[in-house]
């Protein structure tokens, strides 16, 4: 197992090299050596607010994935047991559901919850895709002070054609910058890490950049109207990453600016491909998105573990048979089948209670730690996977306290008038200095989160 990213009793040296591991670690932000060091002001320069969604596929066993109030903390089914040891860090939501008609209806289930639960834009057969997600309207405005706007991860490719009637991309990303547009995950650790940390590729990346740049300046004038509009939106992508480029390559930040607790990544490059297990890969991951928020490389970042309708195995998870997850999730009442499923929603939690953990681990001066400073949102995208029930969902915040959230309760809004989704969406957006008045199907953000 990879240590975490500070040790709690840390030599004097500023730098500390761990020859076993291969990796090079920076220290934390800490009072007693930023006197020592001259770091001036740092004690006055704040840690930005991140947001993160991590989230999987095929809903969950419902009757096993609920949080209770029990005295003055919570109390976690067997499948959130996991997340036990952050329970004073979590704020659960208990009774969201997706979408605002009262039956939820329109869609079929799977690819047209999952895709949306970042959205809440009700897709029907037939519809390309999702409307603008809110990580990307916060990537459009926080992600412009970062060198990645915003990082999505992923462990599944994109397959082909559709799934049950939607674009099969829709059962890959939950992240969309309109329509038409989703923004695909990245699936080999490797390449998300050099898109991260790799400034030796810049290089390469800005001649290919004034090849495509030369291109479409050629071509635009050779379109019809319909295909110019396609080109433009092509070239505002093409100059994000132009942008990109150079802010990692100006390198530096003003003297008296907050200043990330690590300069350099703290492991390896890791191999190139895929990683040999599931297991392997969600960590890797989880360490790469990490390593992202320490380094503020990014500020917004989607993580999906797993895809929907996926039939990978999950026999590696102690207690499930080796059936694929979607046959698992739709277990028909069998016993089983339930044991499986429930196995696998709990491995789901167990990651994201890992990468809490691993956030909470960083301390970024006398604001609190990494945790403490982002929302990391940990939900499925369906209530009851056998039913395909957005209902009822219990998303949980994780972290967040210099959010203005204050965690280790529960919130109930099952009776709530309003409950849905998106006015949660609105509450995040808000907290992360985003100006907005509404989201998606919200007129107003969520109440009583703080």
């Amino acid at each position: 197992m990879k240590p975490p990213l500070h040790t709690s009793n840390p030599p004097i040296q500023r730098r500390t090299f761990l020859r076993g591991l291969g990796a090079t670690l920076t220290l934390p932000w800490m009072p007693s050596l930023a006197h020592a060091l001259g770091d001036a002001g740092a004690d006055t320069a704040l840690p930005p607010r991140r947001f993160v969604c991590v989230t999987f596929g095929n809903g969950v066993y419902e009757k096993d994935w609920w949080v209770k109030t029990a005295g003055n903390g919570l109390e976690f089914s067997d499948s959130l047991q996991p997340l036990t040891p952050l329970a004073n860090q979590i704020t659960a939501l208990r009774g969201l559901r997706l979408f605002d008609d009262t039956r939820d209806e329109g869609a079929s289930g799977h690819c047209y919850y999952f895709t949306n639960i970042l959205s809440g834009a009700m897709v029907n057969p037939g519809k390309v895709g999702a409307d603008i997600s809110v990580d990307q309207i916060m990537a459009a405005q926080v992600g412009q002070q970062t060198a990645m706007p915003s990082l999505h991860l992923g462990t599944e490719p994109v397959k082909s054609g559709t799934i049950f009637g939607a674009p099969a991309v829709c059962a890959s990303t939950i992240s969309w910058r309109g329509p038409t547009s989703p923004v695909p995950a990245e699936i080999f650790p490797q390449q998300a890490f050099d898109r991260l940390f790799n400034s030796r590729a810049s290089s390469t990346d800005r001649s290919v950049l004034d090849y495509v740049l030369g291109e479409l300046h050629s071509v635009r004038g050779r379109v019809n109207h319909a295909d110019r509009t396609k080109l433009d939106e092509y070239t505002s992508a093409v100059r994000e990453l132009e942008r990109r480029i150079q802010l990692a390559e100006s390198g530096g930040r003003p003297a008296d600016a907050w200043q990330p607790t690590l300069q350099e990544p703290a492991f390896e490059r890791p191999e190139a491909g895929m990683p040999g297990s599931i297991p392997e890969h969600v960590a890797l991951m989880n360490d790469i998105l990490a390593l992202a928020l320490q380094m503020d490389k990014t500020r917004v970042a989607t993580f999906v573990m797993a895809q929907d309708v996926t039939d990978r195995s999950y026999g590696f998870v102690e207690g499930a048979s080796n059936g694929g997850l979607h046959g698992l999730s739709h277990h028909g009442s069998s016993q089983g089948k339930i044991d499986s499923f429930r196995a696998t929603n709990r491995w789901h939690a167990a990651q994201a209670a890992d990468l809490a953990a691993t956030l909470q681990s960083v301390h970024e001066g006398p604001s609190g730690t990494l945790l403490d400073n982002t929302m990391l949102l940990f939900t499925a995208t369906m209530n009851d996977g056998d039913r395909h029930d957005p209902t009822n969902l219990t998303p949980l915040l994780i972290g967040g306290r210099n959010c203005d959230l204050q965690p280790g309760r529960l919130i109930e809004y099952t009776k709530f008038e309003d409950r849905r989704l998106c006015n949660l969406h609105l509450a995040l957006l808000q907290r992360m200095g985003v100006k907005a008045n509404r989201f998606g199907n919200s007129f107003y953000p969520l109440p009583d989160l703080v």
